[in-house]
C-alpha cells in the first residue's frame, strides 16, 4: 500500500527542480530590481523635494525683501518730502503745497500723483480741484499720525487702478497740518516680478492682507481683484490654493504647500513683505520638479529588465548542469525499486562537486544496504529455528503459573479477615480518645476565656487610673486656660485701638500720593513747553530737548507710579478698616472662650469624683476572678492526664493496624503479580507466535533482493 502512494506521488510531479530553481531565482532579480529602482526614484524624489523647499523659501524671503526696498524707498522719499519747510508751515495754503509736490515729482519718476490732502480729508489736485477722500481709510491712518500703504484700488481722479502711501504732515509745533498722499500705478507691482522666473515654468504673485491679488503677470486679476479665498466658497477646484493662501496669510513666517489648481500640481512658499502685511508667493509644478525621476525611472527599468533577462539565461544553464546528475539518478534508484531490486547497481563519480560526492555516498549506502541484506538473511534462518523452540516452552510455563495463582488466593482469604477484626478494634479506641479530647479541648477553652477575663479587668482597672490621671493633669491645663484667656482678652482690646491710629494715619499716606500726583503733573506740563521752545531753537535747542523728553517721560513714569500707591493705599485702608471690625469679632470672642472654660472645669471636676468610684469597684471583680483562674487551672491538669494515657493506647492500636494492612496490601501485590505473569506469559506466548510469523515473511522478502 505505501509503495503505491509513493509510486502516485511520483507520478503527480509536474514541477522539476530546474523550473523551480527558474523561477525562484527570476523572481528574485525582478524583486530586487523593482526594489531597487523604487528605492533610488524615492531617495532622488526626497532629495529634490528638500532642494526645492530650500531654494523656494529662500526665494520668496529674498523677493519679499526686494519689494520691501522698493516701496520702503518710496516711503522715505515721501518722508523727507513731508518735513520740507514749504510742508510744514501751516501758513503755506494747500493749493502752494500742492504745486510744490508737483514739482518734487521729478525726482521719483515711479510716482502717478503726489497731492495734498488737509485735516478734513480734502485732497487738492495740481489741477486746481477737490475731492473728498476722508472716508478713505489709509487717510484716516496718515491723520493719526502713521505712515500708511495702501492695495490697489480704484482713484476716484480716474487714472486706474493705484498703490497709495499716505504720510502725515506736521508744522513745526509737532501738530498735524494734513497727508501727502502719493500713487503710483498698481502695474507697476506687477512690473517687479513679471521678469521674475522660478525654475523654467514657475512665477510668482502677491496677495493683501484679505488674499486679494495685488501683483501678478496676468495684470486682469489684479484689475478685478481676483480673491481665491472668497472664490473656494463657490467653487470647489480652487480650494486647495485657497486654504494654502490662507494658512501662509495668517503666518508671520515663511511657510510651504502644495496644491492643485488648473488640473497642475504646484509646489509654493511664502513670505512676509515688510511693513505692508502683503504676502509674496513664489511657486513650481512639480511636473517640472520631478520630471527628471520620469526618465531616470525609466532607464533604470530598461537596465533592470537586461539584468533580469541574464539572469534568467544564467539560472536555466546552471540549473540544467545540477539537474541532469540528480536525474540519472532518480533513473537508478527507480530500477532499484520498481524493478528487479538489484542491489549491485552503482552511480558514476565523476568530479568533486556536491552531485559526485551524493553519487559516491549512494554507492557506499548501497553496499552498505546489501551486505545489510546478506546478514539479514543468514540471521531470519537461524531465527526460524529459535522461535519454533521458544514457542514449544512457553506452554509449559502458562500451565505452571496458574497453578501458583490459585495457591495465593487461598492465603489472601485468611489475611482479609484478620485485618477486619484489627480495624473494628481500633475504631472503638478511636471514639473513646475523641471523647478524651473534645472534653480537653472545652476545658482548655474555659481557661483561656477567664484569663482573657482577668487581663481585660486588669487593663480596664489600669484604664481607669489612667483616666483619672488625665482628668488631673487635664484640670490644671484648664486653669492655665482661664489665666491665658484673660491675657486675649486684654490683647485684643488693645489690638482693636491700635488698628483705629492706623487707619486714621492711612488717610494721611493718601493725602500724600495725591501731592505726588499734582507735583508729577506740573513736571509733564513743565517738560512740554521746554520740549515746545527747544523746537523753536532748531538745531541749538536739540540736546535741550532729549533732556525735555526724558523729564517729560519721568514725570510720566512718577505720575503712573504716584497713581498705583494711591491704589495700593486705598485698597489698604479698606483691609485695615476691615481688620478693624473683625477685631471688635475676636474681643467677643475671647470673652465667650472665658466662660466656656469656666464651665469645663466644673464639668471635669464632677468626671473625677465618678472615676474614683469606678476605680474601687474595679478592685473587686478583679479578686474574683483571680480565684476561678486558679481553679480552673487544676480541672485543665487532670485532662490533660487523661488526654495522654488515651493518645499512647491509640498509638499502639495504629500501629496493628497498619501491620495488617501491609499484610493485606501485599497478599494483594501477590495476586496481582500472579495474573499478570498468566498474562505475560500469555502476551509473550502470542508474541513468539507473531514472531515466528514475521521471521517467515522477512526471508521471503529479503530473497526478493539481488546481492549476489
Amino acid at each position: 500500500m505505501a509503495e503505491k502512494e509513493i509510486i502516485s506521488s511520483q507520478n503527480k510531479k509536474i514541477f522539476s527542480i530546474r523550473k523551480k530553481l527558474i523561477f525562484i531565482f527570476s523572481v528574485i532579480i525582478m524583486t530586487l530590481g523593482l526594489l531597487q529602482t523604487a528605492l533610488e526614484s524615492y531617495i532622488i524624489r526626497t532629495a529634490i523635494e528638500e532642494e526645492a523647499i530650500v531654494y523656494l523659501q529662500d526665494r520668496a524671503v529674498d523677493l519679499a525683501e526686494l519689494i520691501s526696498i522698493r516701496i520702503h524707498t518710496l516711503s522715505r522719499f515721501v518722508e523727507y518730502v513731508a518735513m520740507s519747510p514749504e510742508m510744514k508751515d501751516p501758513k503755506t495754503s494747500p493749493e502752494a503745497k500742492t504745486t510744490f509736490l508737483q514739482q518734487e515729482m521729478k525726482y521719483q519718476p515711479l510716482l502717478m500723483t503726489l497731492d495734498f490732502v488737509d485735516v478734513n480729508g480734502i485732497r487738492y489736485l495740481p489741477s486746481g480741484g477737490t475731492i473728498n477722500i476722508s472716508d478713505r481709510s489709509w487717510i484716516q491712518t496718515a491723520l493719526k499720525g502713521k505712515l500708511s500703504i495702501s492695495e490697489p484700488v480704484k482713484s476716484r481722479t480716474g487714472k486706474g487702478i493705484a498703490i497709495t502711501i499716505s504720510v502725515p504732515v506736521y508744522d513745526n509745533a509737532a501738530n498735524s497740518i494734513g497727508v501727502i498722499l502719493a500713487a503710483i500705478p498698481a502695474k507697476t507691482l506687477s512690473k517687479i516680478i513679471d521678469d521674475i522666473l522660478i525654475g523654467e515654468t514657475g512665477d510668482c504673485y502677491i496677495l493683501g492682507k484679505t488674499g486679494t491679488t495685488i501683483a501678478e503677470k496676468d495684470f486682469s486679476l489684479v484689475e478685478n481683484f481676483e480673491n481665491s479665498i472668497e472664490q473656494a466658497k463657490t467653487d470647489p477646484s480652487v480650494r486647495d490654493m485657497a486654504d494654502f493662501e490662507k494658512r501662509a496669510i495668517e503666518s508671520d513666517d515663511p511657510i510651504i504647500g502644495y496644491y492643485t489648481w488648473d488640473g497642475d500640481e504646484y509646489i509654493s512658499a511664502s513670505a512676509k513683505i515688510a511693513n505692508t502685511g502683503w504676502t509674496i508667493f513664489p511657486n513650481l509644478t512639480t511636473y517640472e520638479l520631478f520630471s527628471a525621476i520620469s526618465s531616470l525611472r525609466r532607464n533604470l527599468f530598461v537596465i533592470g529588465l537586461i539584468g533580469f533577462l541574464i539572469g534568467a539565461v544564467i539560472t536555466a544553464i546552471t540549473a540544467q548542469s545540477i539537474t541532469k546528475p540528480l536525474n540519472q539518478t532518480v533513473r537508478i534508484l527507480q530500477d532499484i525499486s520498481e524493478g528487479a531490486g538489484d542491489l549491485t547497481t552503482t552511480l558514476p563519480a565523476i568530479g568533486g562537486e556536491e552531485i559526485a560526492n551524493l553519487s559516491r555516498y549512494f554507492n557506499l549506502t548501497i553496499a552498505k544496504i546489501r551486505s545489510s541484506i546478506i546478514i539479514v538473511s543468514d540471521t531470519a534462518s537461524t531465527l526460524q529455528k529459535v522461535a519454533e523452540d521458544l514457542s514449544s516452552n512457553m506452554n509449559h510455563t502458562s500451565d505452571t503459573v496458574n497453578k501458583i495463582g490459585i495457591d495465593v488466593d487461598g492465603i489472601k482469604t485468611q489475611v482479609i479477615s484478620q485485618a477486619s477484626s484489627v480495624t473494628q478494634t481500633a475504631s472503638s479506641l478511636e471514639q473513646m480518645r475523641r471523647a478524651i479530647e473534645s472534653l480537653h479541648i472545652n476545658i482548655e477553652t474555659q481557661s483561656a476565656n477567664v484569663s482573657e477575663s482577668s487581663s481585660a479587668i486588669e487593663e480596664m482597672v489600669a484604664n481607669v487610673h489612667s483616666v483619672n490621671s488625665i482628668l488631673v493633669e487635664n484640670a490644671k491645663r484648664i486653669a492655665k486656660l482661664q489665666e491665658k484667656s484673660v491675657q486675649v482678652k486684654d490683647n485684643a482690646s488693645k489690638s482693636a485701638i491700635l488698628m483705629q491710629e492706623i487707619s486714621v494715619q492711612s488717610d494721611g499716606l493718601l493725602d500724600a500720593t495725591n501731592v505726588i500726583q499734582h507735583i508729577a503733573s506740573q513736571t509733564n506740563l513743565l517738560a512740554m513747553n521746554a520740549a515746545i521752545e527747544a523746537a523753536h531753537a532748531g538745531d541749538a535747542g536739540k540736546g535741550f530737548a532729549v533732556v525735555a523728553d526724558e523729564i517729560r517721560k519721568l514725570a510720566e513714569e512718577s505720575s503712573a507710579q504716584g497713581k498705583q500707591i494711591s491704589t495700593v493705599l486705598k485698597n489698604l485702608k479698606a483691609n485695615i478698616d476691615e481688620v478693624a471690625n473683625d477685631e471688635d469679632k475676636a474681643q467677643k470672642l475671647c470673652e465667650e472662650t472665658y466662660n466656656l472654660t469656666t464651665e469645663v472645669k466644673q464639668q471635669e471636676d464632677i468626671i473625677m469624683n465618678a472615676m474614683q468610684e469606678q476605680t474601687a469597684g474595679s478592685g473587686a471583680v478583679l479578686q474574683s476572678m483571680t480565684d476561678i483562674n486558679e481553679i480552673t487551672v487544676e480541672v485543665k491538669a487532670g485532662a490533660s492526664e487523661m488526654m495522654t494515657g488515651s493518645t499512647e493506647v491509640t498509638k499502639e492500636m495504629q500501629k496493628l493496624t497498619e501491620i495488617s494492612a501491609l499484610m493485606t496490601d501485599s497478599m494483594d501485590e501477590m495476586t496481582a503479580g500472579a495474573i499478570q505473569i498468566g498474562k505475560a506469559i500469555d502476551e509473550v506466548n502470542e508474541i513468539t507466535q507473531q514472531t515466528k510469523n514475521n521471521i517467515e515473511i522477512l526471508v521471503t522478502e529479503v530473497d526478493k533482493f539481488k546481492i549476489m
